[in-house]
């Protein structure tokens, strides 16, 4: 494999009821609460993506090209596509965009085709094959229920995509076995069959959106691991359905994607920030994200810490790690206080950095604390990053896991 990059936008969300119409099928159904909630989040969208497709143009060196992983609008309306093409037509970077559910609702994808073209790309770059695939198929119960499916077109068209070259496969719904040949979410059993075609290549990643969240896992087929990403909103939000608000602020952002050592490395870029800090991961804990959402984890025994640090128009030179504790102000407002700060180890180093450290619960005291990662930027500016532990010295088969996800910022540091 040669050395390049590209980059990922998902879960845009361009549109809603104001763009659609009021006639569109699925705003017909929506309660008037909802489409005022819709308003202020949909024009964020908007300016979320003139953002993100400048800060794209402007970076050195700059992404081939940019994946678009679905729900680039949110009704399926020609009013919104147009919209969302005019705003692609204006990157310096190409953006190569393949539909989803919110992209088809409007007329069974009639104006996708009308106004997009193709809805399955298929490209090679830096050595590697990329297949943009749309595995949305709508069921007869109403135009807004859909599934994943290997549909027999969509099969016969990745059979004539599969080479001898390594493959990331970009889709939007995220695979996620649950045993017994079922599956999370919307796909359906033929995702086994997906998996089962692509056992005998070497798949770099699949990369998809549809959860609005980061997440990163494993998946088995045919005994070959294949790696899975699932990348948060460029809208920067979630839909909870739940009045007044209907809708859960997330920071937004994009993925950027480095071909390189033979490995693809990945960072989540989040927008409207000069210098970042994230904790990937915790020994086999994905973080979670974007945040303020967070996987809190419970850890065993010694575990890798694995962060990442950037800098917008610059680098970040150093990174460390510390835990905290509890440490009210004298007015009794919440706080934390870094027991010590210890230095990581940079790994690999790209438009981001990639650092490392370990954490051996033998060296503190059983009990609940925050573990913050902190980069500081050659410029001397400082980013942070926060999840909760549980340190335990309890015997266990595995060094750390997941607990239910929540929502944590970190607030009142004290170094």
């Amino acid at each position: 494999m040669e050395e390049g990059y590209f980059a990922q936008f998902t879960d845009i969300h361009i549109g809603g009821p104001e763009l659609a119409g009021r006639d569109n099928p699925i705003a017909k159904g929506m309660k008037p609460g909802e489409v005022l909630a819709c308003i202020p989040k949909h024009r964020a969208a908007e300016h979320n993506l003139r953002a993100a497709i400048e800060e794209v143009g402007s970076l050195v060196p700059r992404p081939a090209f940019v994946m678009v992983t679905g729900d680039l609008v949110s009704l399926g309306s020609e009013g919104e596509l147009r919209r969302y093409r005019e705003m692609a037509e204006s990157s310096e970077v190409p953006l190569l965009a393949t539909p989803s559910n919110h992209d088809l609702w409007g007329d069974c994808g009639k104006g996708w085709d009308r106004v997009m073209g193709p809805r399955r790309r298929r490209l090679d770059y830096a050595g590697v094959r990329f297949l943009l695939m749309d595995e949305y198929e709508p069921l007869p119960e109403g135009p807004h229920l859909w599934r994943a499916r290997l549909r027999p077109e969509l099969s016969e068209w990745l059979r004539d995509g599969l080479g001898p070259q390594p493959l990331v496969l970009a889709f939007h719904a995220p695979i996620l076995p649950l045993g017994d040949g079922r599956y999370a979410d919307v796909w359906d059993e033929s995702a086994g069959k997906l998996l089962e075609m692509l056992s005998e290549h070497e798949v770099l990643a699949m990369i998809t959106g549809h959860w609005h969240r980061n997440l990163e896992y494993t998946l088995e087929a045919g005994g070959n691991p294949i790696r899975l990403i699932a990348t948060g909103s460029l809208m920067g939000y979630q839909w909870t359905g739940i009045p007044p608000h209907y809708w859960f602020p997330t920071r937004p952002g994009y993925r950027l994607f480095c071909i390189g050592e033979g490995r693809l490395h990945t960072f989540w870029r989040e927008l409207w920030t000069q210098v970042q800090a994230n904790i990937v991961w915790v020994g086999p804990v994905h973080a979670g994200g974007p945040r303020p959402q967070v996987r809190p984890v419970r850890v065993f025994s010694q575990v890798r810490l694995k962060a990442k640090g950037y800098a917008l128009g610059g680098e970040v030179v150093e990174m460390d790690w510390s835990l905290c504790l509890p440490a009210p102000d004298k007015f009794g407002r919440s706080g934390w206080k870094a027991l010590r700060w210890r230095p990581m180890k940079r790994t690999f180093g790209a438009l981001w950095s990639e650092w490392e450290a370990d954490l051996d619960p033998l060296d503190v005291e059983p009990g609940s604390y925050i573990l913050v990662v902190r980069a500081r930027a050659g410029s001397g500016e400082l980013a942070y990053d926060a999840v909760p532990v549980e340190v335990s010295q309890e015997p266990s088969p595995v060094p750390a896991e997941a607990g239910p996800e929540g929502v944590f910022e970190l607030a009142g540091l004290r170094e």
